[in-house]
């Protein structure tokens, strides 16, 4: 019998050595969950496709303006070779990655049981030309704009902007973006622009992490910068610093491997900083700050685990696939920073930050995510911290309907000479009311939409209603909250402007004296998930 059994286990053996030898690698890898990539196959598609471009010559003339994003251009930000293995997820991962370009309409990524890895992109618009506007709690903006989001189908993008507004403010930029710097995974940015209150220029190089495999990220900036830090009352600028800073900051990250990635990491920064006199009619409420040069040195430790992906429409979006990350993020920073005063005086304070961010599934069809940050910093052996604490709740009655809803809450201790300060209006929640209408240290915000999607077309773009509520308080003005409503149309169009939406609101004021509507017109909604 132990003669029988012996012979039975090495013809067992022997069975499934065959096996090895004979099967295909797929059908073993997908019994694993992986499958190897025998080769990589890439469906490029114009703005529109062939047969809708064919009877519609408004759609010829578009695709004619646009070349296709090139070939490379994908097969660099997917950064797979043929004989690497994948498992579900991380091809999951690989679309998302190239959705997150924002140059594509839509992007479909499969892996078969042949190994072959299919790619399907089709185009959005990406030629930025022509004038633009907005109107906001009061304040007009005009200008031009000239650029393109997808450079000859490389994926760098470039764009040359002059705007100017109602309170005489103008602002000019240049910028470019290299998508593939030194044709890898690292991102290249650069900025350089004017406006009259000053000049400012920005160099930033990055390795971001792209896939859950990476195991390193930095990112390194230059910064130099001419603006006035602005203190309202009223809707108005009363206070105003004018500074000029010099900033490099660079981040080193290590990741571990796992389903709950352990981060640490080292940060830099160091900055010159440079004040004129303080102006505007409350200038006294000011004290005048000293120039200064300052470096912080900080490490930091975060630890994030995801539990779920979900693709959805008509949530920010009206017709764009967009993604949503569900787990928890958690991260600690810890340092010094020595400051130098040009009076000589130097000083060196401990700097403490860390931050939660927790986003689930409440239940189907509800979405919820819970933001909470902190920082302090020991100024003259007295903690001085800024807190926020937010909660968005998302619930889809159905595909065409999205309650959503916005409440946070934020703090600063007032302590320092340049005190941070909060403002509520059009322009940042407080629909019904002129921008930067109340202003304090204490924020507290509520906005509640209900979007619908009409699933209907006005020309080349989808439409989509919004009726809505927003509430605010800020203190010092403690003695009241400001309340507003309305309706607003929500347009968007997956082949024009990707995942963008042009949002267009009437607004009426509940506390005003006179109740008079407010119109904003502007790129973007009001907040998102």
């Amino acid at each position: 019998m132990t003669l029988l059994n012996g012979f039975i286990a090495r013809a067992r053996r022997v069975v499934l050595i065959l096996a090895l030898l004979f099967l295909p690698a797929g059908a073993i890898l997908a019994e694993s969950g992986g499958i190897e990539v025998k080769s990589l196959v890439v469906n490029r598609v114009n703005i529109y496709a062939a047969p809708e471009a064919a009877g519609n010559p408004v759609y010829r003339l578009v695709n004619r303006f646009h070349r296709t994003t090139r070939q490379n251009t994908i097969l660099r930000e997917l950064n797979v070779s043929p004989g690497d293995v994948l498992h579900p997820d991380e091809v999951a991962e690989l679309e998302r990655n190239l959705r997150r370009l924002n140059i594509f309409a839509s992007v479909s990524v499969r892996l078969v049981d042949d190994g072959t890895l299919e790619v399907s992109t089709r185009d959005r618009f990406s030629i930025i030309a022509g004038a633009n506007g907005s109107f906001l709690g009061g304040v007009g903006e005009v200008g031009f704009t000239i650029g393109e989001r997808n450079l000859l189908g490389s994926g760098d993008s470039a764009s040359l902007s002059l705007r100017r507004n109602t309170a005489d403010e103008i602002r000019g930029v240049f910028s470019y973006r290299d998508l593939h710097w030194l044709k890898a995974q690292q991102t290249a940015l650069y900025r350089v622009g004017a406006t009259e209150e000053g000049e400012f220029l920005q160099l930033q190089f990055s390795r971001p992490v792209k896939y859950r495999t990476d195991r390193s990220q930095w990112t390194a900036q230059v910064e130099s910068v001419g603006q006035d830090i602005d203190y309202y009352e009223g809707g108005l600028s009363v206070v105003q610093v004018p500074e000029q800073r010099t900033v490099f900051g660079a981040t080193y990250r290590w990741r571990s491997p796992g389903p709950t990635v352990s981060t640490r990491g080292i940060h830099l920064r160091f900055g010159n900083y440079d004040y004129d006199d303080v102006r505007g009619s409350q200038a006294d409420s000011i004290e005048q700050p000293q120039d200064n040069s300052q470096i912080l040195l900080s490490a930091l430790l975060s630890r994030e685990k995801t539990t779920q992906h979900r693709k959805v429409t008509s949530l920010d979006t009206l017709r764009f696939v967009q993604d949503l990350q569900f787990g928890v993020v958690r991260e600690l920073r810890f340092g010094a920073r020595v400051k130098r005063e040009s009076s000589g005086r130097s000083t060196v304070r401990p700097v403490v930050s860390g931050s939660f961010v927790a986003s689930t599934e409440l239940k189907q069809n509800t979405f919820g995510k819970l933001a909470a940050s902190f920082s302090t910093e020991v100024i003259e052996d007295k903690p001085s911290t800024n807190t926020s604490v937010g909660l968005k709740l998302y619930t889809r009655f159905s595909q065409r309907s999205t309650l959503a809803m916005r409440l946070d809450y934020r703090y600063a201790d007032q302590d320092r000479i340049l005190p941070t300060q909060y403002t509520l209006g059009e322009s940042n929640g407080l629909r019904g009311y002129a921008n930067s209408l109340l202003s304090g240290n204490r924020m507290l915000r509520l906005n509640v939409e209900q979007r619908y999607d009409l699933q209907r077309k006005l020309g080349f773009l989808d439409v989509g209603l919004v009726s809505f509520f927003d509430t605010g308080w800020m203190a010092p003005e403690t003695d009241r909250t400001r309340r507003s409503g309305g309706v607003g149309v929500r347009l968007g169009s997956t082949a024009l402007l990707g995942r963008a939406v042009i949002r267009m609101d009437v607004a009426f004021p509940f506390d005003a004296d006179e109740v008079s509507p407010v119109y904003s017109a502007a790129v973007g909604q009001m907040f998102t998930f």
